[in-house]
């Protein structure tokens, strides 16, 4: 074939043609990194070479405001070049689905365009609604159109090769002058001008007779396609830039004495104090946890107040269990063994304590995921992510504050965990031998851990066998009376009274004696309580109580600890709030950020 007669494209078509493969790749590459978070979606994980994992949910959301903008692009050309012939399905058409050769395959190509465009559509709605907070029927859809988007562009390939071989395919690659069609002819417009035409010529004016001729040049002016479709794609852009502007979540921090009250709340996980009547409140739902019920969501409620030295939070989270066993020890036949589900404590999901998390992060762009990497191994070269989902931490001399609540560790008396999110740490020897976990930027600020486990680290943890605990309880009548009963279900809650902890003093040092006078199939706490909390550790004090499946939290903590490892609460600090549902850490969580504003 000559090369003057290979098929053309027009240069519009072309070029947002490609505008929207472009930003569709980041959009779907980011996409299917972060679904392939999903339980029953780790074989994603057979493309981690490939897909990215720095900053998804930005560039996430980066591609789909641009595919966005190019798609409603395309659409605005199609219609203002009158090229609507390409996509009209009519019956002609249809027609040739029954029959062979090239027409079939164009017919097939026009269907395929429509079931894409439908997808694409419901794709962008749900976005929108995700963004604005949705979840559950609205990420579900989200989820799984993302599937004909990605068959798509294959599917795409394959019709246009058997419509017209590979210089059909190759035309996208050869722009062209762009010929506007003329406009479809109106039958009400005709019948006036043929009526006007009979009335001119009763009445000899040859004038109008001449230009119902085409004597008179009749000519259109429009604006050129490309330049409409360029003003949509600004208009889209500048909606999505208004849209996250407009709704975002800002929590207004006011001062007790502006409330009228004169005592700060006391924290014992009771919000029925009076200065937390007036204080604003924000809501958000969290969702992609495990259980909760087996939606894996949970709606979050807060309200915060300060007196300028204190700034205190209220925290409420639907949770429909009370659970505070974490990996309890069980006797057997042969010794002590962890009750677990998973051979890897990190990926518990049934005997794991409740917990709650809250990142704070300086000003920055307002989207979740700087310091989330999803990866089996985000870092080359450093230790597999032990949980296989990824590993938490961000730029050198960028601190995100995190401040747990462990119901199990200490958070039913008084403290929260104080940690951060730094720059990856070098691995220790026993983190690359894969005898401790690599926990990348996460670490703990410092102080004393009163809380460890009631077991050496970090054999035991992997080991099949049995262990040795490290202490054992005095008085085992005593010890099960505070424990409550044991429930094997993570369904069921534990008792409103129950401790899942052991002190040092109803506790003596493992030896083989004691442990002979306690009998096969006795049920222990695995956490010891050996001190209070003191240091940068124990920054952040709270008491948390659950009730009719919410938990609800008290926290304090000074504005400014003026540690460098801590972020003061100040105006535009940024927070993320998460659940966990006896899970040790598949957690919920929420795109947009809840803006601090103190008063």
């Amino acid at each position: 074939m000559a090369r003057g007669r290979l098929p053309r494209t027009d240069f519009g078509t072309v070029l947002l043609h490609w505008l929207i493969v472009a930003f569709l790749v980041v959009a779907m590459a980011t996409g299917l990194r972060i679904a392939s978070d999903v339980p029953g979606l780790g074989w994603l994980a057979l493309f981690d070479s490939i897909l990215p994992r720095e900053n998804l949910w930005y560039w996430h959301l980066i591609g789909a405001l641009g595919f966005t903008a190019s798609f409603i692009a395309y659409i605005t050309y199609i219609l203002a070049a009158r090229l609507g012939q390409r996509t009209r399905i009519d019956s002609t058409r249809l027609a040739t689905l029954f029959r062979a050769g090239p027409p079939r395959w164009a017919a097939i190509s026009v269907l395929l365009v429509w079931i894409v465009f439908g997808a694409f559509a419901v794709e962008i709605v749900s976005g929108i609604l995700l963004y604005l907070g949705q979840a559950g029927w609205a990420l579900l859809l989200h989820r799984n159109m993302l599937w004909i988007c990605l068959a798509f562009p294959f599917l795409h390939i394959i019709v246009h090769f058997a419509h017209g071989g590979v210089g059909q395919v190759l035309r996208i690659f050869r722009p062209a002058r762009l010929v506007v069609p003329p406009r479809r002819p109106d039958i009400l417009a005709l019948l006036a001008e043929y009526i006007q035409l009979v009335d001119d010529m009763r009445r000899g004016r040859a004038a109008h007779s001449a230009r119902a001729t085409g004597g008179e040049a009749r000519t259109e002016r429009n604006l050129h396609p490309l330049l409409l479709a360029t003003c949509a794609s600004i208009v889209v852009v500048a909606a999505g830039l208004t849209l996250e502007r407009g709704t975002g979540m800002k929590l207004f921090v006011p001062s007790i004495g502006q409330l009228g009250q004169a005592e700060a709340p006391v924290l014992d996980g009771d919000i029925s104090d009076a200065v937390w009547a007036g204080a604003p409140m924000v809501s958000v739902l969290s969702d992609e946890g495990a259980s909760f019920g087996g939606n894996g969501q949970s709606r979050i409620d807060v309200k915060a107040v300060h007196d300028a030295e204190q700034v205190y939070f209220a925290f409420t989270w639907e949770d429909p269990t009370r659970s505070l066993k974490h990996l309890p020890l069980v006797k057997g036949e042969t010794g002590w063994r962890l009750v677990r589900s998973q051979q890897e404590a990190a990926r518990e999901e049934q005997f794991a304590e409740d917990k709650f998390s809250i990142l704070l992060s300086r000003p920055t762009l307002p989207l979740l995921g700087a310091a989330i990497h999803l990866s089996p191994r985000p870092i080359p070269g450093y230790p597999a992510s032990m949980t296989g989902r990824g590993l938490h931490y961000t730029k050198p001399n960028n601190i995100a504050d995190v401040w747990i609540w462990r119901a199990d560790h200490g958070g039913l008396v008084g403290y929260l965990e104080d940690a951060r999110f730094g720059e990856a740490l070098e691995p220790t020897p026993a983190q690359t031998s894969g005898q401790q976990r690599y926990a990348g930027g996460f670490e703990i600020d410092p102080g004393e851990n009163c809380f460890p486990d009631n077991f050496e680290q970090p054999a035991t943890l992997q080991a099949d066998g049995a262990l040795i605990p490290k202490r054992l309880p005095k008085d085992m009548d005593a010890m099960a009376i505070e424990r409550g009963e044991v429930h094997e279900s993570a369904d069921l809650s534990e008792d409103e009274r129950a401790r899942w902890w052991l002190t040092t003093d109803e506790t003596e040092p493992y030896s083989p004696e004691a442990d002979r006078r306690i009998p096969t199939v006795t049920v222990i706490p695995s956490v010891l309580m050996t001190c209070m909390p003191s240091g940068d550790r124990a920054d952040v004090q709270g008491m948390a109580r659950w009730s009719a499946g919410r938990w609800t939290l008290e926290t304090a903590r000074r504005i400014d600890t003026k540690s460098v490892l801590d972020v003061p609460v100040v105006t535009g600090v940024m927070m993320w709030l998460a659940a966990f549902d006896h899970s040790a850490t598949r957690h919920t969580r929420h795109i947009r950020p809840i803006t601090l504003e103190l008063q």
